[in-house]
């Protein structure tokens, strides 16, 4: 019953979004998710360039008849490949505003990432997309429920996440998206 509350007449994170003039140079989107996008786009490149000059060094090694740096060369092509890849979609996310995306939950579930208890990640199957949400959204989502994500087209970094509310025919912040 959000139709006598205090915010019922307020638009909305994605209708202030849309009302912005697409023309302007900037991307749009928090300015909390734009730091953390350059943040990681920084971070997965000096890790993927610091692991292919050890790869190149090692290469020049196994070639120049030392073959103890075939270890160092598959450890650090692996590493390399994989913060590459995130690289890769970080950096392609630099110059880019946020999209839409709009649709049903198919899922959801949570699981702990590095030391298992400290980090829990919460996702949720959307538009055929896995986004990784915030733990207070997470709690105020229901599996079927209609959403709207704001993300980055290359990282699925989330800028926004709102439900639709039946009640009041539109889509409303989840407890996340009420800060601006």
């Amino acid at each position: 019953m959000n139709k006598d509350s205090a915010f019922s007449n307020y638009p909305t994170r994605s209708e202030l979004a849309r009302a912005k003039d697409n023309d302007s140079p900037e991307p749009s989107g928090s300015y909390h998710k734009q730091t953390h996008v350059k943040l990681m786009a920084v971070f997965y490149t000096f890790w993927a360039l610091l692991s292919l000059s050890l790869v190149a060094l090692a290469a020049f090694k196994i070639v120049t008849e030392d073959s103890g740096y075939l270890v160092m060369f598959c450890v650090f092509g692996l590493i390399g490949a994989l913060t590459g890849y995130q690289a890769k979609h970080y950096l392609s996310d630099l110059g880019r505003r946020p999209v839409m995306c709009e649709g049903e939950i198919l899922r959801k579930w949570h699981k702990g990432n590095l030391l298992i208890f400290l980090f829990p990640s919460f996702y949720v199957f959307v538009d055929d997309k896995i986004f990784s949400i915030p733990r207070q959204d997470y709690a105020l989502l229901l599996e079927t429920d209609m959403v709207r994500i704001s993300h980055y087209p290359g990282s699925l970094t989330v800028d926004f996440v709102e439900r639709y509310d039946s009640v009041d025919k539109r889509y409303v912040p989840t407890a996340h998206g009420v800060s601006l």
